[in-house]
């Protein structure tokens, strides 16, 4: 009667965690039409079992699950900053001639704001989730912890752990490539993150470039490493990719643990 009691309840404990992030996104959120799924929601409906088969102890269990909720939001708070770039260009452009934009004053620094907040949010959303990814990627499980998503991804391209190798490859395949948003995040060997010029350094460079045949129109674009890269399409890459590493991991995790879906 008691085991019974018990395990009614841990139910409906585990259905009230999954149902956490529902205080995050809202009910007419699009990120599963624009990205494909909502991050978090796949580990958080695991969340119990994961804590249960690692006996992980209710302290460390509430720091966990938290980690989970504050990286959604984090994540989220990204994807609007890109919004909102998007937004801030289109209004500026109607009041503008395209063959000669010229972004200053107010409308350049609104641009720069949100641009930036998108770049800091996204690094700041891999960090929160190094620390609950490193709990369950790392043996022994529960014990090592990074708060760092760049010592995470050292430690993993370093690792003889046969469960990451496909993580491993893939953090291999985006370091090689220099404009990918793991790079432009969180760095390599060489230089600085544009994460960390951007926090450190200097501002986000934005030119407006013609860019298409026999038209004199110009079009907003963002220098990385003196390749221009048009505003919509940066804005969608970071985005998309921090929601691909994160929703990766969180299959992996489900996996390496043999977690029945």
């Amino acid at each position: 009667m008691e085991e019974n009691k018990e395990k009614s309840g841990r139910k409906v404990y585990e259905m009230l965690r999954g149902n956490m992030l529902d205080l995050i996104y809202e009910p007419g959120s699009t990120f599963v039409k624009r990205y494909g799924r909502e991050p978090g929601r796949e580990i958080s409906r695991y969340f119990v079992d994961l804590i249960d088969k690692n006996k992980i102890d209710e302290k460390k269990e509430a720091l966990l699950y938290s980690k989970i909720e504050n990286c959604c939001r984090k994540i989220c708070m990204m994807d609007y900053a890109g919004i909102e770039a998007i937004n801030t260009e289109r209004d500026f452009i109607l009041t503008q001639n395209r063959e000669c934009p010229c972004l200053i004053w107010e409308d350049e620094i609104k641009m720069l704001y949100h641009l930036e907040a998108m770049i800091l949010f996204g690094r700041a959303a891999l960090d929160i989730a190094a620390y609950f990814f490193s709990s369950f990627l790392i043996k022994p499980y529960g014990e090592t912890r990074f708060d760092s998503f760049n010592k995470l991804s050292k430690h993993i391209l370093g690792s003889n752990d046969k469960n990451l190798l496909k993580l491993k490859e893939l953090l291999e395949r985006l370091g090689e490539d220099e404009l990918s948003t793991y790079r432009l995040l969180c760095g390599c060997e060489r230089g600085r993150s544009l994460r960390d010029i951007v926090a450190h350094q200097t501002i986000i460079r934005i030119e407006y470039l013609e860019t298409k045949e026999k038209s004199e129109k110009e079009y907003c674009h963002i220098i990385i490493n003196k390749q221009p890269i048009p505003l919509e399409s940066f804005i969608y890459s970071i985005c998309s990719e921090v929601i691909d590493i994160f929703s990766t991991i969180e299959d992996l995790i489900i996996d390496i643990h043999k977690i029945t879906k």
